[in-house]
Parts: structure tokens; sequence; C-alpha cells
């Protein structure tokens, strides 16, 4: 008897768990706040989104360039503007919106 195999790729993953939210796993309590955060991300490594905006999120996004011009960059000389994701391993990884001194990494907050 002959089988036919076909060989099966898995796909890039596209979910992974970043630094800035690596907090609501270690929320204590019932877990709801860590049980959102893994439903999340099972979602977008499926292909299902949450796409939603509002305004404190759009003037955030706006202002965080100021606050690295204004605020970091005459502090700190080395201080490089970086917003990209970095995956740290497999299964994590992290987006710092800048780094100083090479490799120190900051993230800008915009109240």
């Amino acid at each position: 008897m002959i089988l036919a195999t076909t060989e099966i790729k898995a796909e890039k993953k596209t979910a992974m768990f970043s630094a800035s939210r690596i907090s609501e796993l270690l929320a204590g309590g019932e877990g709801k706040t860590r049980n959102k955060y893994i439903l999340d991300l099972a979602m977008q490594e499926i292909g299902i989104e949450n796409d939603f905006d509002t305004k404190e999120m759009r003037h955030g996004i706006i202002n965080q360039i100021n606050s690295f011009e204004q605020i970091i960059k005459p502090k700190y000389k080395s201080a490089k503007w970086l917003d990209v994701f970095i995956p740290i391993n497999e299964y994590c990884g992290a987006s710092p919106d800048a780094t100083i001194f090479g490799n120190i990494p900051v993230d800008m907050k915009c109240p």
C-alpha cells in the first residue's frame, strides 16, 4: 500500500505577547484581564482583530513624536526614533518608540 503525503507548512505567527501589555498577564484576582489579553492574541492569530480608534489614541499617536523631539532628544543627544516591533523570542516582543545610549528602550506616553 502506498500512502500519499502532503507537506503542510505552518504559517508565520503574527500574535505575540508584547512588553507594553505583559502586565496584563501578571494581573491578579479572577484573571479577567489576563484572559482578555490571551483571547485578543488568539483572535489575532486566526485573523480576527478588534480594530477601534479613539480620540485619545489618535492624540497619543500624533504627539509621541513631538514629545520625543521636544523632551527626549534635547536631554539625550544619542536618542534615536525607533517605533518598530522587535521580537524578543518566538512568543513575545516589544515596540519601543525610541532608544537612548544605543540600546535602552524609551516609550512615549502622551496624556
